[in-house]
């Protein structure tokens, strides 16, 4: 059973990091890059201070920084939890990435480094999501939400097209991501609850 999942993975991977072009190459290495979304989490992060309803931007009180820092915390929290989890299972499970798998050298395209041996599963993937899922919650704007589940999806994709992760890497990782940012949201919303910090 495992083994014929394995097969429909790669078989999906083979599929999936074929559909190339000269155009989208070049999108998918941007969108996989570590420090290509830089000015998007400064934009979260104005979004985790900014309170809603609070008028103009520039006005005077717009701005909740019991709140904003608070969610800082817990972003960085939801980061740190989830990078470290998919480090752990990667060691554990000691998949071997696409590139690095004998059984299919020749076949992948791979568009940038070959990166560690063990790919499930994604922390690219994983990291998005719980950021993006995290976010959503306190944010809660659905022009947010589209725009942050586009570059989670975006992102997680990339890492299939560009040669570094078989699907199931990527779905499982966003799985474990979206498992992490509810747990950090549970123990903020009950710390909440409790102290009512962010009682005006």
């Amino acid at each position: 059973m495992i083994e014929r999942i394995l097969e429909y993975d790669r078989s999906l991977f083979v599929t999936l990091n074929g559909l190339n072009s000269d155009f989208f190459d070049g999108i998918m290495v941007f969108a996989s890059g570590k420090l290509t979304w830089i000015p998007l989490y400064l934009f979260m992060l104005f979004m985790l201070f900014y309170r809603k309803g609070g008028g103009s931007m520039c006005r005077a009180g717009a701005y909740d920084f019991r709140k904003g820092f608070l969610f800082l915390a817990g972003a960085i929290a939801v980061f740190a939890i989830s990078d470290a989890v998919s480090f752990q299972i990667k060691n554990i499970v000691c998949r071997p990435r696409p590139c690095h798998e004998p059984s299919m050298e020749g076949i992948v395209r791979l568009l940038e480094g070959s990166g560690g041996e063990y790919g499930f599963y994604s922390s690219h993937a994983a990291n998005v999501f719980a950021i993006a899922v995290f976010t959503m919650h306190y944010v809660k704007r659905r022009w947010y939400s589209v725009i942050v589940l586009f570059w989670a999806i975006l992102v997680s994709y990339s890492r299939i097209y560009v040669g570094k992760h078989y699907p199931l890497d990527v779905v499982t990782g966003a799985i474990a991501g979206i498992a992490a940012a509810w747990v950090v949201i549970a123990v903020i919303d009950m710390l909440i609850r409790k102290t009512k910090i962010l009682e005006q």
